[in-house]
């Protein structure tokens, strides 16, 4: 076994390790050096097509940087690193070599109008990509035989996601000894990630140790301090610029900034662009001053593919606001001044695709026995598979004896199979915002009436229907003022569609009435689709 130092000695950056050991060229990071080179990185004493396998510690650019580097000369080998550190590479090369292509051509530019000669990058996004198909992902705590005589671990060091030391034990001429890569070791108590985990024993350890002698305030004073300055800078509608070179600190301001937002949001005006807070305080004060006869909770509407920790931890938030939301309206109710003292408040369940977070915030929900209750969070991706599997999951467990409410949908058939589901009442604006371009709703499905077919078709846009523009219009004429860009076409387009979903509506409740609802809907949707098989 022979270990030597390419990299991170006599500065902090560059990090690079070179291991001889069970026959194999080993590297233990390759980064990239950062900053003024007061001491520059000692060239590898072997071709890169000759290294085996690196192991890296974490995704820290100046611990991985290098890599599409040594891609680039020839190395074939594999690449061991956490899944963490595996996704955020994929990340952070791409991005290194992107700044190294557009820092080369700004180069060159100048160059090219001076006469000098130009300059390479040091990498492409090619090489980046090439050489992110090398690394092998591994979980913390296993012991993986590398080959013969060569095993590692990686273990949890609370620096980065998916940062890590590295336990390799080497077995040579049946004597077996163990060296551990400390990597860049994190501080107790941080947000995201989890204490550093000790390592048992070792031979020999290699230590990073650049801010061994610095000692570090606490964790809460960063973040009333932090606070503090957000709103002292947005009372006098001014920005905050946060300069951030390292992804660990990006992502602990990240979760700062979400935990001062718990107790609302802050968006930019659309008038005059300053900020403004909203939380659910503000929001339910908003709507009794509208004097509406339903007030929506406040909620934050995750998206249909977000992570699954971002999701729960958005629902469980929403789940807390809503019980502010309650406390508050009934204060509102009470107050002499209040000019709706019986609006009904109504929560909104979400949990993006995942059906067990939907049916544990339903259960939630249901114990705070509201005036009605929302499915918020569909229609906004998801497939309609997905949206009326989640429906056919979420609505059982919400009270029979309140009105629900599924929030933005839908088409026709959207309302259809949102009915069969339990759905009360809906919203959208499919019905104007269709109709601006053109589309129509009829009982044999869509029409485009920009489509050149109807340039001479002289019938209504659906016989026998009695919307105004049905009475009075043609299809050909509505389609000439759709041309023409005349406001008049849109406007009947719009009247037309409100009238097909109003009197759809009227026909809905008829048929429940009569519990012939079943035989209704089959043959609406049947006749949507006529216009699809022409």
């Amino acid at each position: 076994m022979r270990l030597s130092f390419f990299g991170a000695a006599h500065e902090v950056t560059g990090s690079c390790h070179y291991l001889n050991a069970a026959g194999k060229n080993i590297l233990v990071d390759y980064g990239m050096e950062q900053g003024g080179n007061v001491y520059e990185n000692a060239e590898l004493p072997i071709p890169f097509s000759d290294v085996d396998y690196i192991f890296i510690t974490h995704a820290h650019i100046d611990h991985t940087g290098l890599l599409p580097l040594i891609y680039a000369k020839g190395f074939k080998g594999q690449i061991f690193a956490t899944q963490a550190t595996c996704d955020l590479c994929n990340i952070m090369l791409k991005d290194s070599a992107h700044i190294q292509e557009m820092e080369a051509e700004w180069k060159n530019r100048k160059a090219r109008r001076a006469g000098n000669p130009e300059v390479q990058a040091l990498y492409t996004v090619n090489d980046a990509e090439g050489v992110l198909k090398h690394f092998v992902p591994c979980h913390y705590g296993d012991i993986l035989t590398i080959c013969d005589g060569l095993k590692v671990r990686f273990t949890d060091v609370g620096h980065l996601l998916g940062s890590a030391s590295i336990e390799v034990w080497i077995d040579e001429d049946g004597v077996q000894k163990k060296i551990v890569f400390s990597g860049d070791i994190g501080n107790k108590n941080k947000p995201l990630i989890k204490d550093p985990q000790y390592t048992d024993e070792a031979d020999y350890v290699v230590m990073e140790c650049t801010y061994g002698d610095r000692s570090h305030d606490r964790t809460h004073e960063h973040i009333e301090e932090f606070a503090k300055i957000i709103q002292r800078t947005l009372d006098r509608h001014g920005n905050v610029v946060i300069p951030a070179f390292a992804v660990g600190r990006t992502q602990e301001i990240l979760y700062f900034i979400r935990k001062i937002k718990e107790e609302g949001v802050y968006f930019n005006s659309h008038i005059d662009g300053r900020k403004i807070f909203m939380g659910p305080e503000e929001s339910m004060q908003i709507q009794s001053n509208l004097a509406s006869t339903i007030a929506m909770a406040f909620d934050e509407c995750p998206s249909s593919v977000a992570e699954r920790r971002y999701v729960q931890n958005s629902v469980d938030r929403t789940a807390r606001w809503l019980q502010r939301c309650k406390n508050k309206m009934q204060e509102l109710n009470q107050r002499e001044d209040t000019i709706n003292k019986h609006q009904l408040l109504f929560g909104i369940n979400q949990g993006a695709i995942y059906e067990d977070i939907r049916i544990d915030h339903a259960k939630r929900i249901s114990e705070m026995d509201l005036d009605g209750y929302a499915v918020g969070g569909l229609a906004v991706g998801e497939s309609h598979e997905e949206m009326y599997h989640i429906l056919d999951e979420v609505v059982p467990y919400l009270p029979k004896d309140k009105p629900t409410y599924l929030m933005g949908v839908g088409t026709p058939a959207n309302i259809l199979e949102g009915v069969e589901r339990g759905i009360d009442f809906f919203d959208c604006v499919y019905p104007s915002r269709n109709g601006r371009h053109g589309h129509v709703y009829t009982n044999h499905g869509k029409m485009n009436l920009f489509n050149q077919k109807y340039e001479l078709d002289p019938r209504p846009i659906e016989e026998g229907c009695q919307c105004p523009a049905c009475r009075h219009y043609s299809r050909a004429y509505i389609r000439h003022l759709l041309k023409a860009k005349e406001m008049l076409g849109m406007r009947l387009c719009v009247l037309h569609n409100l009238y097909f979903y109003n009197n759809m509506m009227t026909e809905i409740r008829t048929a429940l009435d009569e519990g012939s609802f079943a035989s209704y809907k089959r043959a609406k949707l049947a006749g949507f689709e006529e216009y699809d098989k022409k």
